[in-house]
């Protein structure tokens, strides 16, 4: 738990290793995970579960139970320099931290996108390529 806040971690059985630079995936799980304790309303504690992708990929969901993301702001996620609702005047934030974590995901053969969370909260996915 990062100050206090539950991250709870499911894994499903038998996962397969992805293909990509360590250390970029590192900082995309950060980002995420930071994410969600800046904007999901963190005392509700958040998931991750990593599981089979689409075929040939491997998948991390991070969840969150906070307010989610406006329809009208979800164009604008992964923009430069965009940040949204509280994070706007977060000190510390530059707004390029989804630009370049998707960046990275596509750079390594995958992708990271946001899907609305039936109930509320955000859930903001990455998949990799598995290891040849």
């Amino acid at each position: 738990a990062a100050g206090g806040t539950r991250i709870e971690l499911a894994l499903a059985p038998d996962l397969p290793p992805a293909a990509g630079d360590p250390a970029a995936v590192a900082n995309i799980v950060e980002n995420l995970l930071s994410n969600a304790l800046r904007y999901g309303a963190s005392e509700h504690g958040i998931d991750a579960v990593l599981e089979r992708g689409t075929p040939g990929f491997l998948r991390l969901r991070v969840l969150d139970r906070g307010p989610g993301i406006a329809s009208a702001d979800q164009s604008r996620l992964f923009r430069r320099f965009v940040r949204l609702g509280a994070g706007e005047s977060t000190p510390g934030s530059s707004g390029l931290g989804l630009a370049i974590a998707r960046q990275s995901a596509e750079q390594m053969g995958g992708r990271l996108w946001y899907e609305d969370r039936p109930g509320g909260g955000a859930q903001f996915a990455l998949e990799l390529p598995l290891a040849p």
